[in-house]
C-alpha cells in the first residue's frame, strides 16, 4: 500500500494541479477546454511537474550533508528550467503571464517539498517505532529466556536432598517424585520459545512443581486448585503462574503448626488468582519485586492492559493474572 502511494501520489499531483490552474485561467481567457492547445499545455506542465517531483525527491541524496543548500540550488535550478521550458515550448506569448507561471512553479516546488518532507517524517517515525518494537521484543525474549532457563540452586539442592531421603527410606512416591522433577524441567525447556502458553499446559508445569514442594514440606503446605474447565484453552504468559507460586515459598515459612495455604482459582473478569497467607521468613531478604514486574512488562509487550493485579492485607497476599 505504501509503495502504491509513493508511485500514485506524484502522478496525481502532476495531473490535477495543472488542470486546476488551466480551468481557472480558461474561465478568464478564450482557451477552449476541448482544444488541442489546452491538452498540449496540460501535458507539458504535467510532465514538468512530474520531473520536478522526482528531482526534489532525490535532493537529500544528492546533498546529504547540505540539505538546505541542496534544496535552494534545486529550486533555483528548477525555476530556470521551467522558464526555459516555457520559452522552448512557446506555451505562452505574454511575458507577464510567463513570469507568473514561473512563480506558480515556485509555489508548486514549495508544496512538493512540504509533502515530501511530511512523507519522509512519517516514514522515519514509522521506522523508529518499528525499531523500538523490535528492540523491546528482543529485550523481552532475553528477559523471558533468562527467567525460564533459570535454575534456582537452592530449589534444586533441596529437591535432590528430599529425593535422597525418599530413596533411602524406600518411599513409595520416590519414582513419581523423580518423574515430576523430570517433567518440570522438561516442560520448562519445551515452552522456552513461547511468549504465551495455554492455561492447561501451564497448570501441568505448576502441578509438577507443587508436587515436588508438597513432598518436601509434607504437612507444612496445603494447596487448593479450582479452575473452570472451559478456561483451560485460554492463554497466559509462559510460566507466570509458576513464578508467582514460587514467590509464595520464597517469602513465607512452612511448618506443621503453621502451614502455608496457597489457593489457585479463577475469579471474575477472566483472572487467575494466586493467594497465600502471610508468614514472613525472619531471615528473608527485602522483596525485590523483579518477578512480578517482569510479568507486568510481559503483559504490556503483549498489548494487554491491567494484566496483573496485586492485593495485600495483613493476612494474605494475592496476585491476579489476566487470561488472554
Amino acid at each position: 500500500m505504501k509503495q502504491k502511494i509513493h508511485i500514485l501520489l506524484p502522478i496525481a499531483l502532476s495531473i490535477f494541479l495543472p488542470l486546476l490552474g488551466l480551468i481557472s485561467r480558461s474561465l478568464t481567457t478564450e482557451m477552449d477546454f476541448v482544444s488541442t492547445q489546452f491538452y498540449g499545455f496540460w501535458f507539458r506542465i504535467s510532465l514538468l511537474f512530474y520531473i520536478l517531483w522526482h528531482l526534489l525527491e532525490k535532493t537529500p541524496k544528492l546533498f546529504p550533508t547540505q540539505k538546505i543548500l541542496g534544496v535552494l540550488i534545486t529550486v533555483l535550478l528548477w525555476c530556470l528550467i521551467a522558464y526555459l521550458a516555457i520559452e522552448v515550448f512557446d506555451i505562452l506569448s505574454d511575458k507577464v503571464i510567463r513570469s507568473r507561471q514561473v512563480i506558480r512553479f515556485s509555489v508548486v516546488t514549495a508544496l512538493f517539498l512540504t509533502i515530501q518532507y511530511t512523507l519522509r517524517t512519517i516514514k522515519n517515525n514509522t521506522k523508529l517505532a518499528l525499531e523500538k518494537k523490535q528492540i523491546e521484543a528482543e529485550n523481552y525474549k532475553t528477559q523471558l529466556q533468562s527467567l525460564r532457563t533459570r535454575v534456582d540452586p537452592h530449589f534444586l539442592f533441596n529437591t535432590l536432598n528430599t529425593l535422597r531421603i525418599m530413596v533411602r527410606n524406600q518411599h513409595e512416591e520416590a519414582e513419581r517424585f523423580v518423574m515430576s522433577l523430570s517433567d518440570f524441567y522438561r516442560q520448562t525447556l519445551e515452552y522456552n520459545e513461547n511468549s504465551t502458553i495455554e492455561l492447561e499446559k501451564e497448570m501441568e508445569v505448576l502441578e509438577a512443581y507443587l508436587f515436588l514442594m508438597q513432598n518436601r514440606n509434607q504437612a507444612g503446605l496445603t494447596v487448593e486448585i479450582d479452575i473452570e474447565a472451559d478456561l483451560q484453552e485460554r492463554f497466559i504468559p509462559t510460566l507466570a503462574l509458576q513464578i508467582v507460586t514460587e514467590n509464595c515459598f520464597k517469602h513465607n515459612t512452612m511448618t506443621t503448626s503453621k502451614p502455608l495455604h496457597i489457593s489457585i482459582k479463577n475469579v471474575e473478569n477472566n483472572y487467575i488468582s494466586i493467594r497465600n497467607n502471610i508468614q514472613p521468613k525472619f531471615t528473608a531478604k527485602k522483596l525485590s519485586g523483579h518477578g512480578l514486574e517482569n510479568i507486568r512488562q510481559r503483559y504490556e509487550l503483549l498489548g494487554i492492559e491491567n494484566g496483573i493485579d496485586i492485593q495485600q492485607t495483613d493476612d494474605f497476599f494475592e496476585v491476579q493474572l489476566k487470561l488472554i
